[in-house]
C-alpha cells in the first residue's frame, strides 16, 4: 500500500480521508485525460441535423418489432412530435456522434429462433435460424452514419459492389444483368456469393486501417469501430431467455 498524504481538493482545500483522497485522485485523473482529450481535439462537438435524424427515423417502419428496450419506430415517431421528445432523441445522436461511441443497448439484440421449412430433421442446429431484433432508435443512428459515410461509398465499395448502397439495389443488378444479356446476345454471367458468418466475422482493425486509407472523418471511425465491438444477442426460446454473444 502506498501511504497518500492529503491530497488537495477542487476547490484547492486539503482532505485527510481516505476516501475522500481517492475521489479526488480519481477526479484529478479523469479532468487531466479529459484536458489533454480537449487540448489535441479528440473530443469534436458533431452537430447532427433534424433533417437527417428525422428522415432516417421516418424510413423506420411503424410495425417493426422492436428491440431490447420495446421501443417500436411508432412510438417513437410520436415522441419526435413532442418538442422535449424531439430534443431527447437529437441531444443522444449528436452526443453518440460527438463521441464516437454506441450506447450498449444499440448493440444488444434479440435473437427470435424460427424453423426453416421443409427440413427432414429438426434435432440439428442447421435446421434453424435467428432472426436478430435490434433496438430502433439505434437503427435510426446507423442510418445517420451511413448517409454520412456516403462520400466515401464509390471508393470504398467499388463499382462491382451491390446491395448496401443507394441506386444499386437487388432488383436494379437484375435489370442490369438483363441488360448485359441482350447486348451480349444471349450470353451472360452471374455469380452469387453468399459469405457465411460473414457480419459477426469482420476483422476491427482491418476495418479501421481502410477507413483510415480512404480519409473517413476520425469521429465516423470512432464510431464504426464502437459498433462493431462488444454486441451481444440473446435468443429468445420457448423455455426462455439465453445469453449469448456475438
Amino acid at each position: 500500500m502506498v501511504d497518500v498524504p492529503g491530497i488537495r481538493g477542487e476547490g484547492g482545500e486539503l482532505v485527510l480521508e481516505d476516501r475522500d483522497k481517492g475521489r479526488e485522485i480519481v477526479r484529478g485523473l479523469g479532468k487531466r485525460e479529459e484536458l489533454m482529450q480537449e487540448e489535441e481535439g479528440y473530443w469534436l462537438e458533431v452537430v447532427a441535423e433534424e433533417e437527417e435524424v428525422r428522415e432516417a427515423l421516418w424510413k423506420q417502419g411503424d410495425g417493426k418489432a422492436a428491440g431490447v428496450n420495446g421501443l417500436s419506430g411508432r412510438v417513437l415517431k410520436e415522441l419526435w412530435g413532442v418538442e422535449w421528445g424531439r430534443r431527447v432523441i437529437m441531444w443522444v445522436v449528436g452526443k453518440s456522434l460527438s463521441l464516437g461511441y454506441v450506447p450498449k443497448l444499440f448493440r444488444d439484440g434479440i435473437g427470435v429462433v424460427m424453423r426453416k421449412s421443409k427440413k427432414d430433421d429438426y434435432s440439428l442446429p442447421s435446421s434453424y435460424r435467428v432472426i436478430n431484433l435490434l433496438d430502433v432508435w439505434g437503427k435510426c443512428l446507423e442510418r445517420v452514419v451511413v448517409g454520412r459515410l456516403k462520400e466515401w461509398e464509390r471508393e470504398g465499395l467499388g463499382e462491382e459492389q451491390w446491395c448496401g448502397r443507394g441506386g444499386r439495389s437487388s432488383l436494379e443488378a437484375v435489370v442490369g444483368l438483363m441488360m448485359d444479356w441482350e447486348r451480349g446476345n444471349g450470353l451472360g454471367l452471374l455469380l452469387c456469393m453468399d459469405v457465411k458468418g460473414g457480419y459477426e466475422n469482420v476483422g476491427v482493425r482491418k476495418m479501421e486501417e481502410r477507413l483510415v486509407g480512404l480519409g473517413v472523418d476520425e469521429y465516423l471511425r470512432r464510431w464504426v469501430t464502437s459498433f462493431l465491438r462488444e454486441r451481444r444477442s440473446k435468443v429468445k426460446m420457448e423455455v426462455g431467455w439465453e445469453s449469448g454473444g456475438f
